[in-house]
């Protein structure tokens, strides 16, 4: 009831310290405040409660025990910053890049996990949960025989009920002469009071790139996931994991390959080549349980490429490389509840530019009465028009124009964009050089 909170930093980990500013429930600015940050001090995670803004720290120096804290303040933003110490570990020269802090979505636990050297081949996998009085609940350490600079956790995340999943990913060495990729092993990393287990997931091919969810009703805990080529470019198919809540130590994988007819569809072409063309270049970026027991997948197109300029000094002419960012097609997959591919809605879009406009590319998602919202912006270069796109229970879409103008620039950031509740969402807006807050509800 606070109202609605916007987070500032300039640098990873907020070492530099960061920035909260506070608006009312009509986005009316309040009040700001900078908190600073000390000296080999890192912040993994800043979370709200009912209480106050909560932040979880660590002071890191080279050859001594890592020191974990949990702050917080008021959520006026007003009084001094409450401190406390909640343990040390014996992390000594560990990346920060190797901690993960998570939270549940009830706001009455936290977490942090490590990657640890644990031996030539052999990474140490540690676990801590707490209350947010400080109290340890319960901790647990495994083991995964891979050297840990090939090991790192994807995604996470911590489940009201205690039990927390993230999805482990191990890199292969590379066949002697192999100039692709490294391929790469998925791990289903579970840690409980009850069971803790660290387990690979045994795909039919190598392992792309996944999402992972917790149904807020049941508890169950979903991973999706892409399948395909070595290269880590070409898709073959899907794959998804359920974790039930009641049985923790079992796990359901289902795979579903992508069919020609489905392969068509994404391509847009009505023949495939006898090399049997597949879709490149797609990446998660949401997964969505319905009612019926069925998920919703939202898949975004994204690659690099190199441009080769010339510009001239003095008449002389020079040459330098500029690296271009593409965000392409949305493809929407919905699978039944034995995660097979039902059907498939194709969104065309493209987006390209550089690290400069990087951030205004790409989509935000939120889910309403009405079904799955797309929000991006249609052009970029033009910044004129903001596009709705509305994925409907019936497999089908539409789109609208939420804001389109001939005289002013109107830009969002998808990337920063929250769904705050249900049928709401609330994205940071530039328009005509000044910057706003836009929220977008079911009603509108």
């Amino acid at each position: 009831m606070g109202g609605l909170y916007c987070l500032n930093y300039a640098q990873e980990n907020l070492t530099d310290g960061f920035s909260i500013e506070r608006f009312d429930s009509e986005l009316g600015y309040v009040q700001g405040r900078f908190f600073e940050v000390g000296k080999k001090i890192y912040v993994l995670k800043i979370f709200t409660t009912d209480s106050g803004i909560n932040w979880i720290s660590l002071y890191r120096k080279r050859n001594e025990k890592t020191k974990l804290y949990l702050n917080s303040i008021d959520l006026n933003l007003e009084g001094s910053v409450k401190t406390k110490f909640i343990a040390d570990f014996d992390l000594k020269n560990i990346d920060v890049n190797d901690l993960y802090a998570d939270c549940s979505a009830d706001k009455k636990k936290w977490s942090l996990t490590y990657l640890k050297h644990a031996g030539d081949d052999l990474t140490e996998i540690g676990f801590q949960m707490y209350s947010f009085e400080g109290n340890k609940i319960f901790s647990e350490k495994k083991y995964v025989n891979s050297r840990q600079s090939s090991v790192r956790l994807e995604s996470t995340i911590l489940s009201d009920s205690n039990q927390f999943v993230g999805s482990l990913l191990v890199e292969l060495p590379r066949d002697f002469g192999s100039r692709g990729n490294k391929s790469i092993d998925l791990y289903l990393l579970k840690f409980s009071k009850e069971f803790s287990d660290v387990k690979k997931i045994p795909l039919s091919s190598n392992y792309l790139n996944s999402e992972i969810m917790v149904d807020p009703q049941t508890q169950n805990i979903y991973l999706g996931g892409l399948f395909g080529d070595a290269r880590g470019i070409d898709i073959d198919g899907c794959f998804t994991v359920k974790i039930p809540q009641k049985e923790f130590q079992n796990e359901q994988l289902y795979e579903s390959k992508f069919s020609e007819i489905l392969v068509k569809q994404i391509l847009g072409v009505n023949t495939i080549k006898r090399n049997r063309e597949m879709p490149k270049n797609f990446f998660f970026r949401r997964m969505v349980l319905t009612s019926t027991g069925k998920l919703v997948c939202i898949l975004e197109q994204y690659s690099e490429s190199k441009q080769l300029e010339t510009y001239y000094i003095n008449g002389i002419p020079q040459t330098s490389t500029r690296i271009l960012y593409h965000c392409g097609d949305v493809l929407t997959l919905f699978l039944d509840t034995m995660g097979q591919i039902d059907s498939s809605l194709v969104l065309r879009k493209d987006q390209t530019g550089t690290m400069y406009n990087l951030y205004l590319m790409g989509i935000g998602t939120y889910v309403c009465q009405d079904g799955i919202h797309i929000i991006y912006n249609s052009d970029i270069a033009k910044s004129n028009e903001i596009i709705d796109v509305t994925i409907k229970s019936n497999h089908t879409m539409e789109s609208k124009v939420i804001m389109s103008s001939d005289q002013f620039y109107n830009l969002v950031i998808p990337y920063d964009g929250k769904e705050m509740e249900y049928c709401t969402f609330t994205v940071p807006l530039f328009r005509d050089k000044q910057w706003f807050w836009m929220q977008i509800t079911g009603y509108d």
